[in-house]
């Protein structure tokens, strides 16, 4: 169906992949795994044709349709929900049953896209693509915001359309509920690998193979070391001999020793020259690590009959909550039920429309935002967290700091306007890391991270001795962060889940 020939592509002067040469058949789910700036995101432009490769071709049937999803969603202010999906008479009841689909059959579709939900916006790209029954579908980070129902959902429909669907996600447990076939950008090779099974299947293969030659190289090493050593101890003592000693018999002796080391130095510049492995080459993992006080078992947060509207919508209605000591709590709820408004609250950000909100004096809370636009686009890195840390440091250590996060030391003059999802995220988590919060609120904080980066905040949560509160619909993460309840928001409520 889909033919890719030795395909090239640059961003600038960097290579992003070349010699790439795959095919998707009728029907296939294949994921697109890979770092952060590997590429991911420009394959599937170059597929969907918004941009022409450097080389390569790339074949597609006649009268075949390519539907794409970008990763970031972006529409005019006054653009509404009917107008964004703008379907015809012809199409009105195909219309419906998409609708249905993504949830959306009682939602007003003259309310603006602005007013939507993250999540909401991304039921809506998904509802404009599937309302054209693409062959193809590129899909790009798709359940970014999405809530667990709707990932679920989303599954399902994955599983039973006859699309041939190429799909970018951070989402593991996704990846292996859906996919078939991993494609890997690898930045160290430029090159995308084909493995066949899920994203389960092609992590044990990596596994395998990096052990395997970690091991084959380390067996070398300590064979060129040995024969190295060999060889210098054999010319010492003939060398040694021959100095020593008038005797014909004896020089003689230590001529035959010298020939035996000659032979042996041959054998080892025969493998330095033809055999030798090269050292296998890893990428940089982010290294991370969040500071904080382990917190005594006294309320911290302590919601009390807490209610807050929009206008006159309900979005919470008399939440009754307490978070104690350093517990860890996931926050979950469908698109819109107020889990961002329930983080806001608790951060002051927003006031209740009633009940109290207490925070325990002297706590210091750092918050993830789920969006970026907190962000001063035409701010540098540097002069963002030279701007919101209380400690200071000099730009030599800013660097080294921004380094811990897979940012070159060049970087930290990079404007943020100019960075890529993955990026701004990073340096999201790296506000974080500035100070030592007792308390953590995330909101949806794997979004955009590819899945090393992933895999390290994990590893720095379990660490942090601070109370954590997440949002998250990734499966993978909720279970790895060890969490001792689940708040449930459903209908303006709140439900407590002991674990």
């Amino acid at each position: 169906m889909l033919r890719v020939s030795n395909l090239a592509k640059y961003f600038g002067e960097r290579l992003l992949f070349e010699q790439a040469s795959f095919s998707i058949g009728y029907g296939e789910k294949v994921g697109i795994v890979g770092p952060n700036g590997s590429g991911k995101t420009t394959l599937l432009r170059t597929l969907s044709g918004c941009i022409e490769s450097d080389d390569g071709s790339i074949f597609l049937p006649q009268k075949f349709t390519v539907g794409y999803v970008a990763q970031s969603l972006h529409f005019e202010d006054d653009v509404t929900l009917g107008e964004f999906l703008s379907v015809s008479e012809v199409e009105h009841k195909r219309f419906h049953r998409v609708l249905k689909d993504v949830e959306f059959e009682h939602i007003d579709l003259d309310r603006q896209l602005k007013t939507l939900s993250g999540g909401q916006k991304t039921r809506a790209a998904l509802a404009r693509v599937l309302m054209r029954d693409a062959d193809l579908l590129l899909l790009d980070e798709p359940t970014n915001n999405l809530d667990l129902k709707s990932v679920e959902w989303f599954e399902g429909f994955l599983l039973r359309t006859q699309a041939a669907c190429m799909i970018v996600s951070h989402d593991r447990f996704f990846l292996d509920r859906t996919c078939s076939r991993i494609l890997e950008l690898d930045p160290l090779s430029s090159r995308i690998e084909s493995y066949s099974g899920n994203y389960s299947w092609y992590k044990a293969r990596k596994d395998a193979e990096r052990l395997r030659v970690e091991r084959q190289y380390k067996e070398q090493q300590e064979k060129i070391k040995q024969l190295t050593n060999d060889v210098r101890e054999v010319k010492q003592q003939a060398s040694k001999t021959e100095n020593s000693t008038v005797n014909d018999y004896l020089r003689g002796r230590s001529k035959k020793v010298a020939a035996k080391a000659k032979a042996r130095e041959s054998r080892l510049n025969r493998i330095i020259e033809r055999e030798k492995l090269e050292k296998p080459r890893n990428l940089d993992s982010m290294r991370l690590s969040i500071g904080g006080r382990v917190l005594h078992r006294s309320p911290i947060v302590r919601l009390n009959d807490t209610s807050y509207k929009v206008d006159d919508r309900v979005i919470l209605k008399e939440i009754t909550a307490e978070l104690i000591g350093s517990a860890r709590i996931v926050l979950t709820g469908e698109n819109g039920s107020g889990k961002t408004s329930l983080l806001n609250l608790i951060t002051g950000k927003h006031l209740p429309a009633s009940g109290d909100v207490y925070l325990k004096d002297g706590i210091k809370v750092c918050y993830l935002p789920q969006h970026q636009e907190s962000l001063p686009s035409d701010a540098t890195m540097l002069e963002f967290l030279q701007n919101i840390a209380s400690r200071q440091m000099n730009e030599g250590s800013w660097r080294t700091f921004l380094h811990r996060f897979q940012f070159t030391k060049s970087d930290a003059f990079k404007k943020i306007g100019c960075l890529s999802q993955g990026e701004k995220a990073k340096l999201l988590l790296a506000s974080c890391m500035i100070e030592e919060p007792d308390l953590l609120l995330l909101d949806e904080p794997t979004n955009h991270l590819d899945i090393p980066a992933i895999e390290s905040l994990e590893a720095a949560l379990d660490g942090y001795p601070g109370a954590l509160i997440v949002v998250t619909h990734d499966r993978f993460f909720a279970n790895k962060i060890s969490p001792h309840e689940v708040w449930h928001l459903e209908e303006a409520r709140l439900k407590r889940i002991v674990i």
